[in-house]
């Protein structure tokens, strides 16, 4: 296991990491270039920016089922928190699609805020309870209850490690406050206030987003999908191969997350870098400082 992280083996992720601080190192010197060569907003990547998060936000329902199935594994007397666990995780990640940059979603079926009927923003709300079930129904069918309290581990983190990403980017958001591209390119001399990512105004931002660039809060989140190999590291018929393949399927993701940001003006190259290397790092040093820890005292209270 010391060898592994999110269930592949820890030289991936640890590669991950240093193509970031590459990315970084180069963003530190050629941000402002990078941008003006690919800053173009388009209308597909508008629409993948405001919809594509919600893959991303499908982990903490994922979670509920694997504590589910956990707690059901360990006998009767623990249905009921696990039934309790498994509507936890899938209504953080209906109520997290709703609430956060659905706006345009709701727009789609009618809704105006404050001139529309409320039912109308039922509907949205509809839609995410049907699309973030199916998930937490399949895993309950695949996953592999041999081990409940790995299983256990896995779904709580699974479940938090979304809302410890942003926190944690809000808050470095508002101690940077470094201005976004789209807003540089509204004055009259864009570069005059470029500031590199090391050079803080604390809570400078306040609640104005044009100060919001770093890091990026889009790919920080899409980065979260990098667990798909811990899930496919609890599921039946566990393979290494798989869990390296949902690895680097979530890697392209963020790598298209991160192109996305640059293209649409919104993101320096360091903020998206810095963005991915944020959840890499949390997802790291929960799995050596935390589960790491937690497995080896199980298989001492087995043994």
């Amino acid at each position: 296991m010391k060898d592994k992280i999110l269930g592949i083996s820890k030289y991936w992720m640890y590669g991950l990491m240093i193509v970031c601080v590459i990315g970084i190192i180069i963003g530190s010197v050629y941000d402002y270039q990078i941008s003006e060569a690919l800053a173009v907003k388009t209308d597909i990547g508008k629409w993948f920016a405001s919809y594509g998060l919600h893959l991303a936000n499908m982990m903490p329902a994922a979670g509920g089922a694997c504590v589910y199935v956990g707690l059901k594994a360990k006998g009767e007397k623990y249905k009921t928190a696990a039934i309790g666990m498994l509507l936890i995780g899938y209504f953080l990640s209906v109520l997290t699609s709703n609430n956060a940059g659905s706006v345009n979603f709701r727009a789609l079926f009618g809704y105006t805020a404050g001139e529309s009927s409320p039912l109308l923003s039922l509907a949205a709300l509809a839609f995410w309870l049907v699309f973030h079930a199916w998930l937490p129904f399949l895993l309950t069918k695949v996953l592999d209850d041999r081990d409940p309290d790995k299983l256990i581990r896995v779904g709580l983190v699974l479940m938090f490690l979304y809302y410890l990403v942003f926190t944690l980017k809000e808050w470095l958001k508002n101690a940077g406050s470094r201005p976004r591209y789209k807003y540089l390119l509204k004055q009259d001399d864009p570069h005059a206030e470029y500031r590199n990512w090391w050079e803080f105004i604390p809570y400078l931002a306040g609640n104005n987003d044009d100060y919001m660039s770093w890091p990026s809060g889009h790919t920080a989140t899409a980065a979260v999908l990098l667990e798909l190999s811990m899930i496919s590291d609890v599921c039946k018929n566990r393979s290494e191969k798989r869990n390296l393949f949902f690895f680097l399927l979530a890697v392209v993701y963020a790598a298209v997350f991160s192109y996305n940001r640059i293209h649409m003006t919104n993101h320096f190259l360091s903020d998206v870098c810095f963005g991915i290397l944020i959840t890499a790092g949390l997802e790291t040093l929960i799995d050596v400082f935390i589960m790491r820890p937690l497995e080896k005292e199980t298989d001492q209270i087995t043994e």
